[in-house]
């Protein structure tokens, strides 16, 4: 009747992996009294049923994969890799190997019960070591490569003067004049909440 059929105790659950479900009559699957992952699974996702009265839950998951390297282009060894969900909550923390990248996880795309579906997604993605930060947000949808590319980390009044350049506060800065002078193209200046105080010598700013 469906291509995938659970059921069990209130409270258990069960995890499928790199599978695909095809189910050409009815619904893909039908859950009661479980808490599903799907982790890298092909599915219809319309096509999933809850029986009415029974507490289940399913977690759709993806696998990521993330590279992090330095703007030449090798490979950042040791660096620290935080990933964020949509609404700033933490998801994991981790280090990226040798050849630069982290050991494959898996991240929720969704969680859906009877009623709701809730997206988790988009995720942003940081990778900092004591003087360089990158970031990059994926809506993750399917498995996802992707990568980093570290930049100057800012965390003092200056001159913004490389091009093509995120450059990321990680505290907030004051100066007593002009605190950042910008002399190139396509600059950004992340501030990540940090504030900025200039025009202390005379008229405060922030």
């Amino acid at each position: 009747r469906y291509g995938l059929e659970l059921s069990a105790l209130q409270g258990s659950s069960a995890t499928l992996i790199d599978s695909k479900i095809n189910e050409t009559k009815l619904n893909d699957a039908l859950i009661a009294n479980i808490n599903l992952t799907f982790i890298n699974v092909d599915f219809n996702k319309s096509k999933i049923q809850f029986t009415v009265g029974q507490e289940a839950n399913l977690d759709v998951r993806w696998y990521l994969d993330i590279y992090v390297n330095y703007s030449n282009g090798t490979q950042a060894h040791g660096v620290n890799v935080t990933i964020r969900g949509k609404d700033n909550n933490f998801i994991l923390e981790t280090f990226t190997n040798p050849n630069g990248y982290i050991n494959t996880t898996n991240i929720t795309e969704y969680i859906q019960n009877i009623s709701t579906m809730v997206f988790l997604s988009n995720y942003t993605l940081y990778a900092t070591n004591t003087t360089l930060s990158g970031q990059r947000q994926v809506n993750l949808t399917t498995n996802t490569n992707t990568y980093i590319t570290l930049q100057p980390s800012f965390i003092d009044c200056g001159t913004l003067s490389t091009p093509n350049t995120l450059y990321t506060l990680t505290q907030s800065v004051t100066s007593t004049g002009t605190c950042f002078t910008v002399t190139a193209d396509n600059v950004t200046l992340d501030c990540q909440g940090y504030s900025i105080t200039y025009g202390t010598g005379g008229i405060g700013n922030s």
